[in-house]
């Protein structure tokens, strides 16, 4: 039985200078990446925080006064005006 060859592909630039790359010194293009990143942080913060407490999405609305629809759009906030 014969092993099948591992492909190898050569590794490219970081993301980051790629990204950098691309926006230059734009400083309205840098901020909306900024804030982009941050909105993703957050919801993956709330996600870990609900999963991690045992709360369903229901029931971390209720915690916060809130309704159960509201919760996923947290959570997948990367969306501009979410």
């Amino acid at each position: 039985m014969s092993q099948a060859k591992r492909r190898r592909t050569k590794k490219g630039p970081p993301a980051g200078k790629i990204l950098n790359r691309i926006t230059g010194d734009d400083p309205k293009l840098r901020a909306a990446i900024h804030e982009q990143k941050l909105n993703v942080l957050i919801a993956e913060m709330i996600h870990e925080a609900r999963t991690e407490a045992g709360l369903s999405q229901a029931d971390l609305a209720d915690l916060v006064g809130s309704t159960q629809s509201v919760i996923p759009r947290l959570e997948d906030a990367p969306h501009p005006h979410a």
